[in-house]
């Protein structure tokens, strides 16, 4: 009986089979065509045509013509391409049993070939399955039908950021290591806990990427995640739109923000300057174009706010009418040929309000999260206003040499400052904060004595606690030259430089002391410069595409470093470090420098019909921020507790391993799978030194290439379009990120706090989320008209829903202990970051209607952000785990830097930081033209 059972498994799985192969010659089919020019409509031979997702690819013949055969039933994405031309691809292509699809592609000139700008036929692929890298764009579409207004707020949707406060943390990485670009251009400001320095409006970018994983070797001084914005171009037609939003209207006073959004955008040809410039005798081939965007948001916030807002360097009470206001500018002047491209573009942006978490130079307490300190809620207009205000010039050209080559150049500066003082006033005008409101005095029960009671936590008078200013200037040269040297083969070499002006000006509680700068300061002007060369490959063969490259960045940290390291008289310069500083730095022109070499190879190769396998490495680094080079060096002042810096610091450095696979199920559908690590070495950390063995009591808090750091996660994503008017995606992600300190300055907190020979211990770092989803869907309703309950919907409007959710925030709980006397303390009851708070989440959503009157598109806008009002946690009670409540216990500590002080009364329940933002509700309306 079972030889029988296994004979007929056997003839069966043999006549499946031989079914299999009768149905494949039965199910194929041929992709014929033609590929011509567009502007000349004549053949084009030798022409790439290739059906992605498969090893199908074959060329033109002398008559522009093709034939692709024996192709499995199906849809695919058919592109063309050839060098001196902009690709074309033509998706949904159906292939039917026994049958020729025919195709046919014009191809126009174009001098941007080599950027990979692609002319798409019909929709754009879902998801590009050949990139052996994990990046994910938001079009203009997308940008416009945001909720949020804010930078961070749109990257941080995207699975594998955390936005923690005012930080962005890219696949765990700390706020700094990450790079933001527009146009090319870094708007990093080294000084701000945010990691950029630029207010950006939405509805000025053309298109917004994040790099994740895969950065290849263009990009440096980076070890975290690559923002790239591209600002938006005039086309050949005038358009323009003036948009107005509000959420104060009268009828929902809990969701108001007293918000006000003012944004106007106008683009178009520029022929009017060629007119002016053919009056001087310069006759201009090609076309201009320009884009012009203008924005301000002012908004009173949900936090407590003054009357007025004075900001000294920036228009006084002029720009400042509410808690928090934020103006930008840009202008992008466009020459296009069909030889060459060269554009310049300027914008500025001023953000005014008094959120403290801006500063990266502070020390945050248990009881801060962002906003104006609580405890000052009572006193607003004498504490500090910060003014950040930012500028930058771009001019790119862009040409064609001969049919292989493009040739570009790159100028740029960047400005950006950021000011903070109470009304105006200069250090030596502050006056120590005091709280002595309310004063009760009583009888005790026994009439013996007076109980006397002073304050109830809230500052009534004094100044607040900071005077700042820093400014950071930089030049910037960059010079690539991309090179097709096969139709496999694409070479790209290019150098960077930059040259820096760094001033710096930090006084904290400037009424004490005795050297004129408060209890703390520091005080020093700079002149770094760094650069970059680097090559990259790009080799497209037949099974699998491959990218290697090798970057080598190097910086000159200035005379400044130079003379301290000499400088014998510095406490924290020994020996030891000026010999390493010698060994480890190259002298060239009369500077000593430090370099690092960055290799990056990445490759992806399909394992089954719209389906491919990637995996990519790289060595990342990125030199050390200011404050860890040149702190303290010639500002020491009478404090116990300052850190230094060290002139002798190298970058830090990550090494980042990707893989994971993408798939096109149809070409409506996509998933993808990714698995990282990342392993970050000489991360900075400040420990504890002693120059002197015979004054042990002289110790010194330095930084140092330390500490080594992980983050580790999986992400998975499906994405989901259904013909024009549905597009969807759901994201999770997994992830852990552990280190010795979470930052540089934790000591200070007590973490940690080794000597430098003392062994590695490692925390869960405070931004770490084990758990993240995100989920997304946009209706499109311009063609398709929707029921509902049996009744059609009208036509022309817009929906975006947004779902997100992660794990909440790390704490270190404490337990109560009672000693024998009845004192009451309170200890550590776990390892630091082991807990974890509830969780966040918020469901965000847009609405837009449409609507055609006298050749102008008028646009109904409702935007709503926490629609369910979640209380998403901040500020944790480290006893109970949950946010403060006016009953519980509160865990004073005596000393303890990770507890509130003992003795304060601030009811930290009623601070409104301790939560991110309640609901909130906008209407406004857009004119478009």
């Amino acid at each position: 009986m079972n030889k029988i059972l296994q004979f007929s498994v056997v003839v069966f799985f043999l006549f499946a089979f031989e079914l299999s192969l009768s149905a494949q010659d039965q199910s194929k089919g041929r992709v014929s065509g033609k590929v011509t020019s567009y502007e000349t409509e004549e053949p084009l031979s030798g022409a790439t045509i290739i059906i992605a997702g498969t090893d199908f690819k074959t060329s033109t013949d002398q008559n522009g013509e093709f034939v692709l055969k024996n192709i499995p039933v199906g849809n695919y994405e058919v592109e063309a391409s050839l060098i001196g031309y902009l690709s074309s691809k033509r998706s949904k292509v159906e292939v039917k049993p026994d049958e020729t699809t025919h195709l046919l592609f014009k191809l126009r000139v174009s001098p941007l070939i080599l950027e990979r700008e692609i002319l798409v036929v019909g929709e754009r692929p879902i998801l590009d399955i050949k990139l052996p890298s994990t990046e994910r764009e938001l079009g203009p579409r997308e940008l416009q039908l945001a909720p949020h207004p804010d930078l961070k707020d749109l990257v941080s949707q995207q699975v594998g950021v955390i936005r923690d406060k005012s930080q962005l943390h890219i696949r765990g990485g700390r706020s700094y290591e990450n790079l933001f670009l527009i146009d090319e251009l870094s708007i990093n400001d080294p000084f701000s806990r945010s990691g950029y320095g630029f207010n950006i409006s939405p509805s000025a970018i053309a298109g917004m990427s994040l790099v994740s994983g895969g950065i290849d070797a263009r990009y440096g001084q980076v070890t975290s995640g690559v923002v790239n914005m591209q600002i938006k171009e005039g086309k050949d037609e005038f358009e323009g739109s003036l948009t107005y939003k509000t959420d104060h209207f009268g009828f929902n006073s809990p969701f108001n923000f007293n918000t006000d959004i003012l944004d106007f955008s106008l683009s178009g040809p520029a022929p009017f300057i060629k007119k002016a410039l053919s009056k001087f005798g310069l006759d201009l081939p090609g076309n201009l174009y320009f884009f012009l965007n203008t924005n301000m948001n002012i908004s009173d916030t949900h936090l407590d706010h003054p009357q007025r807002l004075y900001s000294s360097s920036y228009g006084k009470t002029k720009f400042s009418p509410r808690g928090d206001n934020r103006y930008f500018g840009v202008f992008k002047l466009t020459w296009k040929d069909p030889s060459f491209k060269c554009f310049f573009t300027t914008g500025k942006s001023v953000v005014i309000n008094q959120d403290k978490s801006l500063l990266l130079t502070r020390i945050s307490s248990p009881t801060y999260s962002y906003g104006p300190p609580y405890e000052y809620s009572q006193m607003l207009e004498n504490y500090n206003v910060f003014t950040h205000e930012s500028n930058f010039q771009i001019f790119s050209f862009q040409k064609i040499l001969g049919e292989k080559h493009l040739y570009s150049l790159n100028l740029s500066r960047f400005f950006t400052n950021l000011h903070s003082d109470v009304d105006g006033k200069n250090w030596s005008e502050y006056k120590m904060p005091v709280d002595d409101q309310p004063l009760d005095i009583t009888l005790s029960p026994d009439s013996s004595h007076y109980i006397v009671r002073i304050g109830d936590g809230f500052y009534d008078h004094g100044d607040g606690d900071t005077w700042y200013d820093h400014w950071v200037e930089t030049y910037g040269f960059r010079m690539d030259l991309t090179s097709v040297l096969s139709d496999i083969h694409t070479l790209k070499i290019g150098l960077f430089e930059e040259y820096q002006t760094i001033q710096l000006l930090d006084i904290y509680k400037p009424w004490l002391g005795e050297s004129g700068f408060g209890l703390v300061y520091d005080l020093y002007k700079v002149f770094p410069n760094d650069g970059a060369v680097y090559l990259n490959n790009d080799l497209k063969l037949e099974q699998a595409i491959i990218n290697f490259g090798l970057r080598y960045d190097f910086w000159f940290p200035g005379k400044y470093v130079e003379r301290a390291i000499q400088d014998t008289s510095l406490p924290t310069i020994t020996q030891n470090i000026q010999k390493e500083f010698r060994e480890k730095t190259f002298k060239f022109l009369g500077y000593r420098g430090k370099g690092v070499f960055s290799p990056r190879f990445g490759f992806s190769a399909p394992f089954s019909k719209n389906s491919t396998f990637f995996f990519n490495y790289g060595r990342l680094s990125r030199k050390p921020n200011p404050q860890y080079l040149y702190a303290k060096l010639y500002s020491s002042t009478e404090s116990t507790y300052q850190l230094w810096g060290n002139p002798n610091l190298n970058s830090e450095r990550v090494t980042s391993y990707e893989m994971g696979i993408k798939s096109l199920l149809s070409q409506n559908d996509a998933f993808s799978l990714v698995a990282y690590y990342r392993g970050l070495y000489d991360y900075i950390t400040a420990a504890q030194v002693t120059p002197d063995t015979l004054r042990p009591e002289n110790v010194y808090l330095v930084y140092f290439n330390l500490d080594f750091a992980s983050s580790k996660g999986v992400e998975i994503e499906y994405k989901r379009r259904v013909g024009d008017f549905f597009s969807g995606s759901v994201q999770l992600g997994f992830s852990k990120t552990v280190g010795e300190r979470s930052e540089p300055t934790d000591i200070l907190k007590g973490i940690g706090g080794r000597s430098v020979q003392d062994i590695y211990q490692e925390v869960v770092f405070d931004w770490d989320k084990p758990w993240q989803v995100a989920l997304r869907a946009t209706i499109f309703s311009e063609k398709k008209r929707f029921k509902l309950f049996g009744l059609k919907l009208p036509r022309n409007w817009d929906l975006n829903l947004i779902f997100w959710a992660h794990s909440g925030q790390r704490y270190t709980s404490y337990k109560r202990v009672t000693s024998p006397e009845g004192e009451v303390s309170f200890v550590q009851d776990s390892d630091i970051n082991a807990k974890i708070g509830k969780y966040w989440s918020s469901f965000d959503l847009s609405f837009q209607k449409h609507f055609l009157w006298k050749k102008l598109k008028y646009i109904f806008l409702l935007e709503v952000t926490n629609l369910f009002d979640n209380k998403n946690v901040v500020i944790i009670n480290p006893f109970t785990g949950d946010t403060y409540k006016s009953k519980d216990v509160i865990p004073y500590g005596d000393g303890d830097p990770n507890l509130p002080e003992k003795g304060s009364k601030v009811p930290l329940w009623s601070d409104p930081s301790r939560h991110l933002a309640p609901r909130n509700i906008k209407l406004g309306i857009s004119i478009k033209w």
